[in-house]
């Protein structure tokens, strides 16, 4: 098994926007879907810990599962078409698109809870106290 691999080779055009991706080798397969089966891992976590928090946490711990469901399944998806070497869908720019996509869903849930979430929380206090002097 020769794992040298001449890094240059990862920053070239060439490398990511080949339409035929070529041989992909067991070692790259299997930490694919070693990262994919992560992803789906962390969507199972998510998923039943939304039901155990508080309701103002349950959008966030949504919209991360489903960003992990995602991630893994289309990730799932694009490493069968690697590996079957398909022309257009193995291509090693659906791996670009597919991480810079859940970066740019994964940027907006965190500035979901630096920004809005604590005027949430802080609108939910308010309230909370306004209906305590209610009758």
């Amino acid at each position: 098994m020769n794992l040298n691999m001449d890094l240059a080779t990862l920053f070239s055009f060439k490398f990511w926007f080949s339409l035929f991706p070529g041989y992909t080798s067991e070692v790259t397969l299997q930490t694919l879907g070693g990262v994919f089966l992560a992803a789906l891992f962390l969507f199972i976590i998510f998923f039943f810990s939304k039901n155990k928090t508080q309701s103002i946490n349950k959008k966030v711990f949504s919209n991360l599962s489903y960003l992990f469901l995602s991630f893994g399944l289309l990730g799932f998806v694009w490493l069968f078409f690697l590996y079957e070497e398909v022309y257009l869908l193995g291509a090693r720019f659906w791996l670009l698109i597919l991480i810079l996509g859940h970066l740019v869903w994964l940027a907006k849930i965190v500035l979901y809870l630096k920004l809005r979430l604590p005027k949430e929380k802080e609108e939910q206090e308010k309230k909370k106290t306004f209906r305590k002097y209610l009758p």
